[in-house]
Formats: C-alpha cells, structure tokens, sequence
C-alpha cells in the first residue's frame, strides 16, 4: 500500500510540476510576444498594418492551435497515467484486502476448529468421568445388595436354628407331661379297682395281688422301656423326616399340648381336660 500511495504521489507532482512549466513557459511566449508585437509595431509603417496583423493572427491561431494540442495531449497522458496508477493502486488495495479477510477467515476457522476439538475433548472427559462414577455406584450397589442378602440370610439361619432348638425343647416338654399324665391316670385306675375289690378278697388275694402288682409293675417297667426305644425310634426317624406339629385343645378351644409326629399322631392323652380334637399347624 506504501508503494502504490508513493507512485501516485510522484505523478501527482510530476503533473504539477508540468503544469507550473506550462504556465511559465505561457507567460514566456505572452512577453516574447508582446515584445515582437513592439518590435512589429515599429515596422508596421513599412508594411500594411492590415496585412501584418492578418498575418500575425494567422501565425499566433497557428502556434496557440499547436500550443493547446500538445497542451491537451499532455494533460490526457498525464489523466490516463494518473488514472492507470490509481486503478493499479485499487487493485493492489483489493487484492490486499482480500488477502488480509482471506487469512482474517482462516485464522477464524482455526481457531473455531481448535475450540471445537477442546470442546469435544471436554465431551470426552466427562463422559469418561461420568462412566467410571456410574461403574462405582453400580459396584458400591452391588456389594451393598450383597451384604444385606448375606445378612438376611444370615438371619434367616439364625431364625431356623432358634426355631428348631425350640420346637425340640417344646416336643421334649410335651413328651414328658404326656408321660407322667399317662402315669397318673394308669394309677388312678388301678387304685380304683383295687378299692372295688372286697376286702376279703383283698385279704385272700393279696399275695395274689403283690405278686401280680410286681409283674404288672415288670410289665410296664417293660412296656415303658419299649415305649421308650420307641419313642427314640420316632424321634430319630422325625429328625430324618418332615416333621408334623399338633395341638391338642380344650373344650373352651384353648391349645393345651402341641407334639411333633412322623408320619402319624400318636393316640392323645386322657384326661378331664384334654380334647380328643387335633389339629395341625
């Protein structure tokens, strides 16, 4: 642009330069010819005044005629030159700008393509941030759900073993008050045949009746023995098998003994109070 700005300035000064030349080399001719007009007019009473200014006129219009051509011919060189230099220097503006909005553009898109890519590089990171967070909730969840399962597993085998030791601990308790209700009722019916017995026959049959006494007392001393392995029997075959709980009840319908049992009940206890009425839980 300084190159082009300087060019114009030369021409521009050139053509001022010839303009001030014209002008003076004008005023030249101007004194020259008012000095030959002096000189002519001494000599014009020599010749006709009419024919020397007519011929003086023809010669001026001739060298003003040339004088104005070459004039206008300098002036036009100089528009055209001054006209040339300042398309050229348009152009080389133009073409200046539109290199500069050229690189103005590539750098713009530069740095747009580098924000992009620090942009997606920051999508990127996030996502990967975001992915490993999701993965240790789901692990975290994971082995918080494990825990608990093991936990309430844990529980729930605590539970079953408190539930067995109990229903042992109640099987045994019922056992042994169906035995010794068993028992008491066993006496009580022996006692009352004894005492309806007559007391001679009580005195005859005395011997009799400690001996029988003595061998029924063997036999139930027996009978109880083999109820015994029986019931051990039973038991070691219930805690082989599905075992099944009863109650028994009262006539007011309030449980009054509950036993286990595989695969039968056994026959329920006698007494006032008991209900030959099962049910099973």
């Amino acid at each position: 642009m300084h190159a082009g700005g300087t060019a114009v300035d030369d021409v521009v000064s050139k053509h001022a330069h010839l303009l001030s030349q014209g002008s003076a080399d004008q005023r030249s001719a101007d004194q020259g010819s008012a000095d030959q007009r002096s000189a002519d007019q001494g000599s014009a009473d020599q010749r006709s005044a009419d024919q020397w200014s007519a011929d003086r006129r023809s010669a001026d219009q001739q060298k003003a005629d040339q004088g104005s051509a070459d004039q206008w011919s300098a002036d036009r060189r100089s528009a055209d030159q001054q006209s040339a230099d300042q398309q050229s220097a348009d152009q080389w503006s133009a073409d200046r700008r539109s290199a500069d909005q050229q690189s103005a553009d590539q750098q713009s898109a530069d740095q747009g393509s580098a924000d992009r890519r620090s942009a997606d590089q920051g999508s990127a990171d996030r996502r990967s941030a975001d992915q490993g967070s999701a993965d240790q909730q789901s692990a975290d969840q994971r082995s918080a759900d494990r825990r608990s399962a093991d936990q309430q597993s844990a529980d729930q085998r605590s539970a079953d073993q408190w539930s067995a030791d109990r229903r042992s601990a109640d099987q045994q308790s019922a056992d042994q008050r169906s035995a010794d209700q068993w028992s008491a009722d066993r006496r009580s019916a022996d006692q009352g045949s004894a005492d309806q017995g007559s007391a001679d026959r009580r005195s005859a049959d005395q011997q009799s009746a400690d001996q029988g006494s003595a061998d029924r007392r063997s036999a139930d001393q027996q009978s109880a023995d083999q109820g015994s392995a029986d019931q051990g029997s039973a038991d070691q075959r219930s805690a082989d098998q599905p075992v099944g709980t009863f109650f028994t009840f009262d006539s007011r319908g309030f449980p009054t003994q509950f036993f286990s049992c595989s695969p039968a009940p056994p026959p329920p206890p006698t007494g006032p109070r008991l209900a030959t009425k099962y049910r099973s839980v």
